[in-house]
């Protein structure tokens, strides 16, 4: 597939246009790909449920996710985030489910040491 030519927005800080070139040209921008399905195609916004034996709050069925394990720097990757994520849980407006996965992945990496290099 063919990459889109590199091009900046015009009127930016100085710096940003050439930053933004050449993350441009690190990453390249594929073609414009036209989407599977166009607004409106699925229906009338107020159609009848397609799963009308299904209650309103049943939970959403999760798409599988590749399997963690497979990849075997994967708790070494979240460690690195950590920290982050534990200043984002900590914040007052954290949601609780932020919370939650924080504290599930801050188990999969074991006792972190916010003083390492990263």
């Amino acid at each position: 597939m063919a990459n889109q030519p590199a091009q900046a927005a015009t009127g930016q800080q100085y710096g940003k246009a050439t930053e933004q070139l050449e993350s441009q040209q690190a990453v390249p921008l594929p073609q414009n790909i036209e989407p599977t399905m166009r607004p409106g195609e699925a229906g009338p916004l107020l159609r009848p449920t397609e799963h009308p034996e299904e209650p309103i709050n049943a939970p959403m069925v999760d798409a599988p996710l590749a399997h963690r394990d497979s990849d075997p720097g994967y708790s070494a990757k979240v460690a690195r985030l950590m920290p982050i994520l534990l200043d984002a849980a900590s914040k007052p407006t954290a949601s609780p489910s932020t919370r939650n996965i924080v504290n599930q992945w801050k188990s999969l990496v074991g006792p972190i040491d916010d003083n390492r290099d990263m």
